[in-house]
């Protein structure tokens, strides 16, 4: 719940859900402490904030960029670099209804997050890589020119050919 700027310490034990019942006695004890309790009050929330919006940058299981934030910063940079030449990779893992079947969906979830894995191994770290679906991903990158392009594709297409296994169970994975 956000504070309006002249919000007082009282008003803030009314609101239960905040966790901050413990304040109360500095209410009516220490009054001169209020402003600086107030103050820690609203930089806490604020970093509560960051946290929730950081949280929800990141697919949990891949930890790989979200949809939205994978979004939010491609368009950032579209529009803050506009003349750069760039490249737009999106992934989508072949037959991946067929490994949940057959195999589970645990096994299902290990192979995404062991493709994630090979994804992350063939970008840099200021590139753009997401999580856009369940088995669909995406990369947006700064390229110097076409060649650099091509040469990329044909590094990830090899590497996206691959083995994934765990135990017993293995199975070939292929992206397109």
């Amino acid at each position: 719940t956000p504070l309006s700027s002249g919000a007082r310490l009282s008003e803030l034990m009314k609101r239960p859900q905040l966790g901050y019942e413990a304040l109360a006695p500095l209410d009516t004890a220490r009054p001169e402490l209020e402003p600086l309790v107030m103050e820690q009050v609203e930089v806490e929330l604020k970093y509560e904030g960051y946290i929730r919006r950081q949280q929800a940058a990141i697919d949990e299981m891949t930890k790989l960029l979200s949809k939205k934030a994978t979004e939010r910063l491609i368009d950032k940079q579209l529009s803050g670099n506009p003349d750069r030449m760039y490249a737009f990779f999106i992934f989508d893992i072949d037959e991946f209804k067929m490994v949940n079947d057959r195999y589970g969906h645990s096994f299902g979830d290990f192979c995404i997050c062991s493709f994630s894995d090979i994804l992350k191994s063939h970008f840099r770290e200021g590139d753009i890589l997401g999580r856009i679906g369940g088995d669909e991903f995406a990369a947006f990158i700064q390229v110097s020119d076409t060649e650099c392009v091509e040469e990329k594709v044909k590094i990830l297409s090899s590497a996206l050919h691959t083995v994934i296994g765990r135990g017993d169970i293995r199975c070939s994975v292929t992206a397109s």
